[in-house]
C-alpha cells in the first residue's frame, strides 16, 4: 500500500518485481484524486460492492506504464492529466500480489477504501470475499444518513444549480472576495470562531462546502458532520478546479 512501493533504498527491484509497480514520483499534493474502476475488471473479487467511483483526498502516483503481468483494477485522475493505475493485482512467482497507491491517513475514512482493502486481503488469503452493498459513503443521496459524501466539479454544480442548498465558502476572506461560487456564504474556517459560527447554521439544512483545493474543505465538513450537520456534499477538487472548469464566478 501506498509508500510500501518505494520502501526500500537497498532493493531497486522491489516495486517492479515484487509488486508490479512503476513508481516515479506523484502529482500535486493539493490535488484530489478520482478513483474510478475499470471496466474490464468490474467482476472482479476485490472491486465487489465498490462504487465506479469516489474521491480520495491523497496525492494520485505516477506509476504508468506497469510491467507486463500486472492487471489493474482501478485508476486516479487529477484535472488536466492522463489517469494513472492506482490498484492492480500481480504475481511474485506464484504468490498472488496486491497493492495499491490508495492510503493517504483520510482515505481510512472512506468505506469504498476499507471495502477494497477488505477484499484485497480475503483475496490474497484465497477466502471468499464478503458480499457488501455500494459504499454508502459516496453513494448516499444529500440528506441521507452519512450526510457527507465527496463529489466532482459536474455533481456539485448540479446540486447548486438546484438551489436547494447553501453553498458554504470555507477560504479566507480574502480569497472569497477575489472570486466565489454565486450565492455562497463565507466562513473562514482557519478563525478562531468557526467553530462558534458554525453553531449559528440550521443543522438540518442542505451545505455544500468547499475551500481552494479540498484540504480545508474536507476538515470542515468532518467538523460539522462531528457536530451533527445531517446534509453535506464536499467539492473534492475545490474552488481552484471549479474556476478552472469554467464554471460561474462573482467578485
Amino acid at each position: 500500500m501506498r509508500t510500501a512501493s518505494h520502501a526500500f533504498e537497498n532493493w531497486k527491484e522491489w516495486d517492479h518485481d515484487v509488486l508490479g509497480g512503476n513508481y516515479h514520483m506523484h502529482h500535486d499534493n493539493k490535488l484530489a484524486t478520482t478513483v474510478q474502476t475499470v471496466p474490464a475488471a468490474a467482476t472482479h473479487p476485490i472491486l465487489a460492492g465498490l462504487p465506479k467511483e469516489f474521491i480520495s483526498p491523497g496525492s494520485l502516483y505516477k506509476n504508468s506504464p506497469l510491467p507486463e503481468g500486472s492487471q489493474v483494477l482501478l485508476t486516479g485522475s487529477v484535472p488536466g492529466q492522463p489517469a494513472e493505475p492506482i490498484a492492480w493485482t500481480h504475481k511474485y512467482g506464484t504468490t498472488p500480489v496486491f497493492y495499491t497507491s490508495l492510503g493517504h491517513p483520510k482515505d481510512f475514512a472512506l468505506e469504498p477504501f476499507n471495502r477494497l482493502m477488505l477484499n484485497a486481503v480475503q483475496w490474497a488469503l484465497a477466502q471468499p470475499v464478503m458480499t457488501a452493498p455500494p459504499a454508502t459513503a459516496t453513494a448516499a443521496a444529500v440528506g441521507g444518513p452519512t450526510g457527507y459524501r465527496r463529489v466532482g466539479v459536474a455533481e456539485f454544480e448540479q446540486l447548486w444549480r438546484e438551489k436547494k442548498a447553501t453553498v458554504l465558502d470555507v477560504r479566507t476572506a480574502g480569497e472569497f472576495q477575489a472570486g466565489h461560487i454565486p450565492g455562497a456564504v463565507n466562513l473562514d474556517m482557519l478563525d478562531a470562531g468557526f467553530e462558534q459560527k458554525l453553531a449559528g447554521l440550521n443543522k438540518t439544512q442542505t451545505f455544500l462546502v468547499h475551500c481552494a483545493s479540498g484540504r480545508r474543505s474536507a476538515n470542515a465538513a468532518q467538523q460539522m458532520k462531528d457536530l451533527g450537520f445531517r446534509s453535506l456534499v464536499e467539492l473534492a477538487p475545490g474552488f481552484n478546479a471549479w474556476q478552472a472548469a469554467g464554471k460561474p464566478v462573482e467578485k
